[in-house]
């Protein structure tokens, strides 16, 4: 009985494995899912969620301090120091950004199709590496300047003033709720 069971089963087995629709059925998820792993690579290359290559020109301290932070400012630095290069590079949009900074002051040149560049924290960084310059040329030490640019401390205390109601019964109400 079970040798007859056996052979059924192995015919059934063979006959539908020979067919179309069963490979079909074990292929199809197979296929659906490469097809919504490359939609879903698509989407994420179509957004660009690359890191900014901008490029550095001027002071080289400021483009060492930068390359030191790449990873916290979420860009990266290019190797071109040279203006024309860089702005060469810009046009051709291989850099997003060029950063040119003077003695007191510093110009990033963008194109509109670049990536966001985080000039909140580049100028946070120039402002620092500016004052610690100055403090050196007024022969401040390394604690009178992490002393003069500490921030002043505000504390916010919010204080609601004190309602008076006629009805004793709203605060009763608000107490049980």
């Amino acid at each position: 009985m079970t040798n007859q069971l056996f052979i059924v089963i192995k015919d059934t087995f063979l006959s539908q494995f020979k067919s179309r629709g069963y490979w079909i059925l074990v292929i199809s998820p197979l296929i659906f899912a490469a097809l919504a792993g490359a939609v879903i690579f698509g989407i994420t290359k179509m957004q660009g969620n690359t890191t900014p290559n901008i490029a550095v020109v001027g002071n080289q301290e400021v483009r060492s301090i930068l390359v030191q932070s790449e990873k916290e400012l979420g860009i990266h630095v290019s190797n071109i120091t040279n203006e024309k290069k860089a702005n060469t590079a810009l046009q051709n949009e291989k850099l997003d950004g060029v950063l040119t900074v003077n003695k007191n002051e510093a110009t990033i040149t963008t194109q509109p199709k670049s990536e966001q560049i985080p000039k909140e924290k580049i100028t946070a960084i120039l402002g620092n590496l500016s004052r610690s310059q100055k403090a050196t040329q007024y022969g401040l030490t390394a604690e009178q300047t992490a002393d003069l640019v500490q921030p002043y401390n505000l504390k916010s205390v919010v204080k609601q003033a004190k309602q008076s109601t006629n009805s004793g019964n709203t605060e009763s109400a608000n107490q049980l709720i």
